[in-house]
């Protein structure tokens, strides 16, 4: 084998910056400022840079997969494209400019409006777009009572004029109408870390401290101690956090910062059945500060983050307790790269960790 770089000229790639399925078996992932996608139906499947110009900072696919929202930096310019998944992923439906780059964007639950938010100095600025006509709806800011850097935004799936922004110890209910957004309600958490609607009215928070707080609008609902729901898995866990949640119409699954996956039946009225809970334990996690999680189009494969890799596991015939791992979408390195080699077919790296990555020359 031959040495590729001096050590000092190793770019260390750390982790993924978001990831998601969208149509059929194809996963999304931002990474370092680019859009990649893979097509897990493929017989030999590789990863494909999506040709977009510019630098993208977020990214959301619609509930229905129809349609993926890009916010990108272009030449010191903010903008949102919309990208068609019924046919080509690459086939680009419109582009239209925002007034501040966006950190964060989601997409209404009939894919009809696209909200981005930015945060600014002293406030955080909201922002609504029509999906056919890129035509700005609403604008508003948020005054902050947090100096959160890392925020989540999502809109209510029973109302497309609701929005929820969390971030740090607050969640901020926003009303989108008649040109302005308009915060009419916060909620003061404690320890929160990411939130999903655990229903259509229902908002559902994960926290550092182990619990799920559901909540419709203020008031709050219930405290759901996830320990109590998986004693065999989480009795022994000291400082359990929950680091990401994600809710459908039929199954709400939360990660834990153990490496442990709490899987539950759910339905768009009352939200997960706390009683049908699956336990998906993750032998080689690795915390990063932020995790995600995604099901596809059947909601039966879930697409999760180890930190060093993206996987995907069948949920359908998983029993009450698993410790096997998933089929493994793609790997990057979460600490400093120090040793690359490779030959005429392979490429191997090597981590501050001790993880060893091999890759094919033939493959992207």
């Amino acid at each position: 084998m031959t040495n590729m770089h001096d050590l000092n000229e190793i770019e260390s790639l750390c982790g993924y910056d978001q990831g998601t399925f969208a149509s059929g078996k194809t996963v999304i992932i931002l990474e370092n400022g680019s859009v990649k996608y893979i097509d897990l139906n493929l017989e030999f499947p590789s990863m494909v840079t999506m040709n977009i110009s510019g630098r993208a900072t977020a990214m959301s696919v619609s509930n229905d997969f129809s349609i993926l929202a890009i916010a990108i930096e272009d030449n010191k310019n903010a903008k949102i494209s919309i990208f068609s998944l019924d046919a080509s992923i690459e086939e680009e439906k419109t582009t239209y400019g925002a007034q501040y780059l966006p950190s964060e964007i989601c997409i209404s639950q009939a894919a009809e409006i696209v909200a981005g938010l930015s945060v600014l100095e002293e406030q955080v600025h909201v922002q609504t777009f029509d999906v056919k006509d890129g035509t700005r709806n609403c604008v508003g800011n948020i005054m902050t009572e947090t100096d959160a850097k890392k925020w989540q935004l999502s809109f209510c799936p029973a109302d497309e004029g609701v929005l929820c922004a969390l971030g740090g110890n607050f969640a901020y209910l926003l009303r989108a109408s008649s040109g302005d957004i308009e915060n009419f309600s916060s909620i003061a958490l404690q320890d929160v870390i990411c939130h999903d609607w655990a229903n259509d009215v229902n908002i559902l928070f994960g926290s550092r401290l182990g619990y799920l707080h559901i909540y419709r609008e203020t008031i709050l609902l219930d405290v759901v101690n996830i320990k109590t729901l998986a004693e065999n898995e989480l009795k022994n866990s000291a400082n359990l956090e929950i680091i990401s949640v994600r809710s459908t119409s039929s199954k709400f699954t939360c990660q834990t910062n153990t490496g442990v996956i709490l899987l539950f039946d759910s339905n768009s009225e009352s939200g997960p059945q706390w009683n049908s809970c699956r336990t998906f334990i993750i032998s080689d996690f690795e915390l990063r500060p932020y995790h995600f999680l995604s099901f596809d189009f059947t909601n039966e494969i879930l697409l999760y983050d180890c930190g060093n890799t993206l996987r995907t596991i069948s949920i359908q015939n998983l029993s009450k307790s698993n410790s096997f791992s998933g089929d493994v979408v793609s790997f990057r390195h979460c600490v400093e790269v120090i040793c690359i080699r490779a030959n005429d077919k392979l490429i191997v790296t090597l981590d501050a960790k001790g993880y060893f990555a091999v890759f094919s020359k033939f493959t992207k």
